[in-house]
Parts: structure tokens; C-alpha cells; sequence
């Protein structure tokens, strides 16, 4: 199909066929990209204690940090690709390409020796007891080791879609994900290796590597639309710049969210420093559940963006709509789905990730099903804030999208995390995200309103 006729299909083609055949892709990617934390906590919950889920957990907002600066890279690399194939300029794709292979060992050569040097003041800020340090040390060291296999596989990702390969970038997806539910048993199982926390970090990373071969084998390949040179592997300081522009979105609410982990985390160690181990290691695997329901409504959203951006350029004002409307009540759907498949299925969950031959886990057991029910209370209206995000950075309204994406973890979450604990305890912190995602609901229900009137205006004109 030629590159004009699929943007011709964007202003004609049914508004739903359109949304189906763009999501599909892109929800089963995010899915497949989510499974990494779920599988291995999954595994690990047969043969660990709290003590050690909980030291794995600390980790996630160091890892969301180090995810935020491949963001920042990897998205503007994939977005000036386009534009520069687009405009038939090969060379400068693959300056693009090279630039952001530098870059990803530049920053593998920064970051993770400053971890390394400052891990254990990094970890005991962030809440870690005498007892969750080692699982935390055991469990960050390899992961940061192999840092640079995720920076290459997840990163230049990006460009593959760029280039008009979607298929190749799910299975780069797909690769990595099957292969970690593969090879985490042998690793972390006593029968095998019995590696514990080590062994879930070493599937991660050896599941990385080979999707990040399977990354450069493609630009190395003559079927690629840019290859990848060595003399094209150095850093342009103006071109960096323009990438970074382009990534500091979502950079910025990567950033963010890894503050807002952090806070969970000191909250727990703060108003439940007895048990906060238990407490964490449930906030760790309530978020693995919780992202698996998050990541199709991420994938719908990003499915509506090529749809709204084309149509709004066009002033085709009532498909916009029509997408937008159709969407939001996709998402709200999904989020009917994921939070009924929680409430009822809590109890079956808990057991999944704290399985009964573990006695180790019989708190987090017991605990788990309330927990997971009160995180996803207002579950059914989040894609409302979300897909209202995505429609602003569609239309290029990119510090209005920024706003209300940062609206939820800033203004609500944040302020909600100092407030409620001094009033509820450690009920407090677990009912903060729910308030919080009321409070960016209302906020996005009121621009929704707006946008309509806006939007109906501009299809009378």
C-alpha cells in the first residue's frame, strides 16, 4: 500500500475500522511490554518472601528514571525519522538513527556507573530496611549492567515504526516477552538455578538482549528503509537538542511518575515502618496487575492519534469528533472491563501472585483482594483522562496534553499522598490514587465539554 493512499484511507475509511485496525498493534505491543514486570513477579512470588518482592519493588522508580531518559531519545529519534523519510531524505534519517545509538551508550556510560557508586544511598532513600537492601542491590545491579540492551531494544523501537514496520516492531515485542516467560523459571526456580531476585533480573535482561540483536540485525539489514553506519554513530549537538524537544513529554511524566513511586514507598516505610515490606511488595504487585488493564487504553489512545492529527489538518472537524467520541467510550469500556475483572477476580489474583505453597506470602495473601479493589475504584472513567491527554497532543496542543497528563500526578496525587495518610493511616496512601484519578476525571470531563463546543463550532463554519 502506498504511503499515499494509507493517509488517503485516515480521511475516508470507517472511523471504526480505522481505530480497530490501527489499535490492535499497538495494544498488544503495550501489553507485551508490560508482561516483563508481571512475569517475573509472578515467579518470584512461588520461592520469595515479602522482604525480597518488596526490595524489587524499590527499584521501579530508579528504572522508571533511567526508562524516562530512553524516552527522551528513543521518541525523538522515531519522530524525526518519519519526517525524514517523509521528505526522502535517507541520510538524515540514518544520522537520526546513528545519533541515537550514541546517545543510548552516552547515557549508559553516565547513569548506570552513578547508580552503581550511589546505590545504596539511592535505595535507602527511597525507604528500603536493613532487610529489603540486598533483594534491592541483587536485583538493580543487573539490571543496570544490562541497561543498555533495554535502551537499544525499547529505544530504536521506535524507529522501526517510524519506518513503516509495525509488524517488526510487535515482534521485537514479542520476542522479549516470550523469551522472559521462558527462561524465568530456570533462573529463579530452585529446581533449576535458584537464583531468586537475581534470576528474575537476569531473564529481563537476557530477554532484552535478544531483542535488542534482533533490533540492529533489522537496521544492519539491507530491507530497512535507514541502516545503520558506523560513521553515522557520533553525537550532533543541535540534532540531539531537537530530539530531546520532541521527547521531553513524555520524559517528563516518565520523571514524574518515578517521584510519585517514591512517595508511595517512603509513605509505607513512614506510617507502617513495622511491616512497610508488606506493604510494598503489595503496592509492587497491585501495579503489575493494574498495568496490564492500563496498557490497552494506552494503546487506543495512541491508535487515535495518526486519526485526529490527519483529520484536524484536513478540517474534517466532524471525523475528529467522531473519533475522539468513539474512543472515549472504547476506553471507558475498557476500564468497565479491567475493573470488574479486578473486583471479581481479586481473590484468584492473590493467589496467582502469592501463591498458597508459599507461606512466606500469607499476609500479602490475605491483604492483597482489598487493596487491589480500592486502587481500582474509579478504574472505569481513567481512560477519560488519558484518551483526553492523547487528543490534545494530537491536534499539537502539546503543554495542554503535558498539563493534564501531569494533572493526575502532581496537583491530585502528590498533594493526596501528604494529606490523607495523616488522617486515614496507611488507608490513606492506598485511597489517594483513587481520589486522585476522580479529581483528573473532573478536570478532563470539563475540557471534554469545551472541546465539543469547540469542535461543533468549527464543523458549522
Amino acid at each position: 500500500m502506498s504511503t499515499h493512499h494509507a493517509s488517503a484511507q485516515l480521511g475516508s475509511e470507517s472511523i471504526g475500522k480505522l481505530l480497530y485496525r490501527f489499535a490492535l498493534p499497538s495494544i498488544t505491543g503495550m501489553v507485551v511490554g508490560a508482561l516483563y514486570h508481571v512475569v517475573g513477579r509472578a515467579y518470584l512470588s512461588r520461592v520469595a518472601d515479602a522482604d525480597a518482592l518488596a526490595g524489587m519493588t524499590l527499584t521501579f522508580p530508579v528504572m522508571t528514571v533511567i526508562m524516562a531518559f530512553g524516552m527522551l531519545v528513543g521518541i525523538g529519534t522515531g519522530a524525526l525519522i518519519s519526517i525524514s523519510l517523509g521528505r526522502g531524505q535517507r541520510e538524515d534519517a540514518e544520522k537520526c538513527l546513528g545519533q541515537a545509538v550514541a546517545l543510548f551508550f552516552l547515557m549508559y556510560a553516565v547513569l548506570s556507573p552513578l547508580a552503581f557508586v550511589f546505590m545504596d544511598e539511592i535505595l535507602n532513600a527511597l525507604g528500603a530496611k536493613p532487610d529489603m537492601l540486598p533483594y534491592a542491590k541483587q536485583y538493580l545491579t543487573i539490571i543496570l549492567a544490562g541497561n543498555i540492551v533495554q535502551h537499544l531494544s525499547f529505544g530504536l523501537n521506535n524507529a522501526i515504526r517510524a519506518e513503516g514496520f509495525p509488524g517488526r516492531a510487535l515482534a521485537t515485542q514479542l520476542i522479549g516477552a516470550g523469551l522472559n516467560i521462558i527462561v524465568d523459571p530456570f533462573l529463579i526456580f530452585p529446581e533449576f538455578l535458584n537464583l531468586g531476585v537475581r534470576g528474575a533480573a537476569w531473564g529481563a535482561v537476557i530477554s532484552q538482549s535478544v531483542s535488542a540483536a534482533w533490533v540492529l540485525a533489522h537496521f544492519m539489514s539491507p530491507k530497512s528503509a535507514c541502516r545503520l553506519r558506523w560513521k553515522n554513530i557520533r553525537i550532533h549537538p543541535p540534532l540531539a537538542l531537537k530530539m530531546a524537544g520532541i521527547g521531553l513529554a513524555p520524559f517528563t511524566t516518565q520523571f514524574v511518575a518515578s517521584i510519585v513511586l517514591a512517595v508511595f514507598n517512603l509513605s509505607f516505610r513512614h506510617y507502617a515502618d513495622d511491616n512497610c515490606e508488606l506493604y510494598i511488595a503489595t503496592m509492587g504487585t497491585v501495579q503489575a496487575i493494574t498495568m496490564l488493564f492500563f496498557m490497552p487504553v494506552f494503546g487506543l489512545t495512541h491508535a487515535l492519534q495518526p486519526i485526529v492529527g490527519y483529520n484536524y489538518g484536513a478540517h474534517n472537524y466532524e471525523r475528529v469528533r467522531h473519533a475522539y467520541n468513539l474512543t472515549l467510550k472504547v476506553a471507558i469500556a475498557f476500564g468497565i472491563c479491567g475493573a470488574l475483572f479486578c473486583w471479581l477476580g481479586a481473590q484468584p489474583l492473590a493467589h496467582l501472585f502469592a501463591p498458597k505453597n508459599n507461606p512466606q506470602l500469607a499476609e500479602l495473601r490475605a491483604i492483597l483482594p482489598h487493596y487491589l479493589r480500592v486502587m481500582t475504584l474509579i478504574f472505569p472513567v481513567v481512560g477519560f483522562s488519558i484518551t483526553t491527554s492523547q487528543y490534545f497532543m494530537s491536534i499539537g496542543k502539546t503543554a495542554l496534553a503535558l498539563a493534564t497528563t501531569l494533572l493526575r500526578q502532581v496537583v491530585f496525587l502528590l498533594p493526596a499522598l501528604l494529606i490523607l495518610p495523616r488522617f486515614f493511616g496507611i488507608e490513606g496512601i492506598w485511597y489517594a490514587t483513587p481520589v486522585s484519578d476522580f479529581g483528573s476525571f473532573a478536570v478532563a470531563l470539563i475540557l471534554f465539554c469545551h472541546e465539543q463546543k469547540h469542535l461543533r463550532k468549527l464543523i458549522q463554519q
